[in-house]
C-alpha cells in the first residue's frame, strides 16, 4: 500500500501572498481586513488589562496608606533611601565631603561627581558631595 498526498494544496504563503520580509499581506484589502478583525479581537482584551492594571495600583496606594496608619506613621512605604556599597555609608559623615553650588552648572556638577568618584576610589572612603 503506498501513500498518495494531494500536492494541489497551497500554503498560507500562496493562498494570502505574504510578503515574508514585512510579514504583511501583498494584497491591501486581505491586510486591511486582517488588521479590522485583529484589532477588534485585541480591544477587548486591551481594555480588560488597562482596568486591572488600574485596580491593582490602586490596592497598592491602599495598602500604602494601611501600612502608614497601622505603624502611625513611623513607617510607610514611599520613604526611599539610597544607600552606596561602601561600607558605613548611611553613617554621619567622617570622609570628605564635596559642596557644589546650588547654582552650579551641569558640566560644574558633573565635574564634582567625577572627582567625588576619584577621591573614593584612592582613599577606600565614602565621599558625601551636597548639591
Amino acid at each position: 500500500m503506498s501513500l498518495q498526498f494531494d500536492n494541489s494544496l497551497t500554503t498560507p504563503d500562496q493562498a494570502y501572498g505574504i510578503d515574508r520580509l514585512r510579514l504583511r499581506f501583498r494584497d491591501p484589502a486581505i491586510e486591511r481586513k486582517y488588521l479590522s478583525e485583529s484589532l477588534d479581537e485585541a480591544r477587548t482584551l486591551i481594555r480588560t488589562y488597562l482596568v486591572a492594571a488600574a485596580l491593582l495600583y490602586l490596592m497598592f496606594g491602599i495598602l500604602d496608606w494601611v501600612v502608614g496608619a497601622v505603624t502611625f506613621g513611623i513607617f510607610t512605604p514611599m520613604d526611599v533611601r539610597i544607600t552606596c556599597a561602601a561600607s558605613g555609608a548611611m553613617l554621619t559623615p567622617d570622609g570628605a565631603t564635596l559642596k557644589v553650588a546650588g547654582n552650579a552648572t551641569e558640566t560644574e556638577r558633573n565635574d564634582a561627581l567625577a572627582l567625588a568618584l576619584t577621591l573614593a576610589k584612592k582613599s577606600g572612603t565614602a565621599v558625601y558631595v551636597v548639591f
